[in-house]
């Protein structure tokens, strides 16, 4: 049986010659851990202390001088890999190498991201990798021009990947800002009377507590039971109090998926926790949702509820809801919590607009995203064709 080539199969017009076979060690002078302890790592100094992710902190002195590859040494965290260049220190718990003068380092840097790197790396036996381990995996090189070639295809996609991560975080600083100025009445749309103010349980047609829930019947109240076998997803109440299972996980069987009516209006989940504030909205259909930790506040509302949900995400709710939470320990659902008050339009013409308004802003933002997950789908796949796969 004829032995096949050992060729990419994606590959640069021009270039025949077959890959070659090294260890990883014989391709890096050197695979070492960082000299950067916890307690040499402060907000500021001269000189920049990187991790396999990025900057962790500054120091008054450097270690290393060039350009280097950093992974991260917990085999969990791949892929954890930062490139970086000039004066610097690294910490403990990430890996530097630095590439042979034949071996590009850009090249080096998007081998080590694709599978046929992280298939070998999850063979090791310990959650933590060795650097002899690391130096036996085996690595297939075309040569330095072709190398080269690849670099620059695989430079130009994250340089669009970045550019669109820079216009995704413009525009979440644009919604932020007009979501301030909006709903603080410093910013208004002509034409309208002035705001009134109205508490929370004037917003909102019901309130579900999963904090104060004591047991699964209180559960089942406030779904409808569908029995049907195709559904395979789990509903996950942490932190249940019950005689049965006290403070453990509780799994809802997968026969008895609970389904709930949002009644064409949606909902909105509000974490009332350790991360109060935080906001999910569920989109007006009947489906199965997971309740994944028990403190949240469900809130319902039969009017305007896509614009509720914008005005629970601004600042001013926020503090109002932190401060309740200083003063009453984990929230329950109580009169006072209800009485939180917070501004509206009157018109519920211009709560449409202003919903309207933030709406364009999202979709703007969900476009964008997607562009990058589709970038970062079309990256992985050119990744594991571009280099020789040896298994």
């Amino acid at each position: 049986m004829k032995q096949s080539k050992l060729v990419p199969k994606l590959r640069f017009k021009g270039f025949n010659e077959e890959y070659e076979i090294y260890d990883l060690g014989s391709l890096v002078h050197e695979i070492t851990p960082g000299k950067t302890s916890s307690k040499q790592i402060y907000n500021s100094g001269e000189y920049p202390v990187h991790d396999s992710k990025g900057i962790t902190g500054y120091n008054t002195f450097h270690d290393f001088d060039g350009d280097f590859i950093l992974l991260g040494r917990n085999r969990g965290d791949f892929p954890s890999l930062n490139k970086v260049n000039g004066k610097f220190c690294v910490d403990r718990k990430t890996l530097i190498l630095k590439p042979i003068k034949l071996i590009d380092i850009n090249y080096l840097f998007y081998y080590l991201q694709s599978r046929n790197f992280s298939i070998p790396l999850h063979d090791f036996p310990y959650l933590v990798i060795n650097p002899n381990q690391l130096k036996k995996i085996k690595f297939t090189f075309p040569s330095i021009n072709e190398q080269k070639m690849i670099s620059k295809f695989f430079t130009a996609i994250d340089n669009k990947i970045n550019l669109l991560n820079k216009k995704h975080r413009e525009y979440i600083e644009f919604k932020k800002y007009f979501t301030q100025e909006i709903f603080s009445e410093k910013i208004k749309f002509d034409g309208y009377d002035d705001w009134i103010t109205v508490t929370l349980d004037q917003l909102f047609d019901e309130f579900i507590d999963f904090s104060s829930i004591t047991d699964f019947k209180s559960i089942k109240k406030n779904f409808h039971d569908l029995k049907n076998p195709n559904y395979d997803q789990l509903i996950e109440i942490l932190g249940v109090k019950n005689k049965y299972n006290n403070h453990k996980n509780f799994f809802v069987d997968k026969t008895h998926v609970w389904k709930f009516n949002l009644n064409n209006n949606g909902i909105i989940l509000l974490n009332i926790d350790e991360n109060i504030g935080e906001l999910y909205f569920l989109m007006p259909q009947i489906l199965p949702f997971p309740v994944k930790y028990a403190n949240r506040l469900m809130l319902r509302s039969n009017n305007n509820i896509i614009f509720k949900y914008y005005l629970l995400s601004t600042d001013y709710f926020k503090i109002q809801l932190n401060n309740f939470y200083k003063s009453n320990g984990r929230i329950k659902i109580n009169k006072r919590l209800k009485k939180i008050k917070i501004n509206i339009p009157q018109s519920i013409e211009e709560q449409q607009r202003i919903t309207l308004f933030f709406m364009r802003i999202d979709d703007k933002l969900n476009l964008i995203q997607q562009n990058i997950n589709n970038l970062k789908q079309f990256k992985d796949g050119a990744l594991h064709q571009t280099f020789v796969n040896l298994r």
